[in-house]
């Protein structure tokens, strides 16, 4: 009896593992079937995703959305940040001529013969550097030595103040600058009110590359020629780095005067 009594509690143990195997198997073979549903979810995502990329509907708004962001980037050199210098003066005709004649025989004094540039005597695809009087005069003479080396001038749309002994003791200070390093300015400086129509430039620095020549103006009006404009605070050779990359039309001359201007600066 007593033999019987231990074996009982033995018993009642194997008969509720024999009891609970057959739950355990179950539980595994269900783990096996969601292991098996979820490969096939998976593998049936995969095919609906390879079989949307190939569709029509697809690829037509993935080319709309590339046109788009192609056509954001084309304007990326006008969103560069610009600089808040002051409006831009309106220039006195007669005074301006002045200031050219005086402007001119300073120049000559200081041996710079060529460096008040005509514009409309140049030939082949232009690049101007805009500025003004009223920019510091460290950005001044940083912009002079950059365009130097491309042989691009610096435009002005008028004088200091309206005043021409200012403007002359202006540009003399900027020569004497310049004298620290070469001593020739190849781009020169050019004041002529009627470049910033053509190319509407209303803030400074701003960098104009245009495909041709720029035609003097005549009684029929000012010509102006295909261009590209950035503005913004930023070098000369970024300028033409963003010009090569995002307008594929001036590329190759944005490209040449980069070269330009790296060969000079070795």
């Amino acid at each position: 009896m007593l033999r019987l009594l231990i074996l009982l509690p033995t018993l009642l143990a194997f008969l509720q593992f024999v009891h609970a195997a057959p739950d355990s198997a179950a539980a595994l073979n269900d783990a096996d079937r969601m292991g098996e549903t979820m490969q096939n979810r998976t593998s049936e995502v995969l095919k609906q995703a390879d079989e949307l990329s190939r569709s029509p509907e697809f690829l037509n708004g993935l080319n709309q959305e590339s046109s788009r962001l192609i056509e954001r980037s084309n304007t990326l050199p006008n969103t560069l940040p610009r600089t808040s210098f002051p409006k831009l003066p309106e220039p006195d005709s007669e005074q301006l001529t002045r200031a050219r004649a005086e402007i001119g025989k300073l120049l000559d004094l200081a041996g710079q013969h060529d460096a008040l540039t005509d514009t409309s005597t140049a030939s082949g695809p232009q690049f101007y550097v805009f500025v003004s009087f009223s920019m510091p005069d460290i950005t001044l003479r940083r912009l002079l030595s950059q365009a130097q080396r491309v042989g691009a001038p610096l435009v002005l749309r008028g004088m200091v103040e309206n005043d021409m002994n200012k403007t002359r003791i202006k540009v003399g200070k900027l020569l004497d600058a310049d004298k620290k390093g070469n001593t020739s300015i190849e781009g020169g400086l050019s004041i002529d009110p009627t470049l910033y129509e053509r190319f509407s430039v209303s803030v400074v620095p701003s960098f104009v590359l245009t495909d041709a020549p720029v035609q003097a103006c005549t009684q029929a009006g000012c010509p102006t020629p295909e261009f590209v404009r950035l503005a913004g605070d930023v070098t000369v050779e970024y300028a033409l780095e963003a010009i090569a990359r995002e307008v594929p039309a001036m590329r190759e001359d944005a490209q040449l005067l980069l070269a330009t201007m790296r060969r000079k600066r070795l």
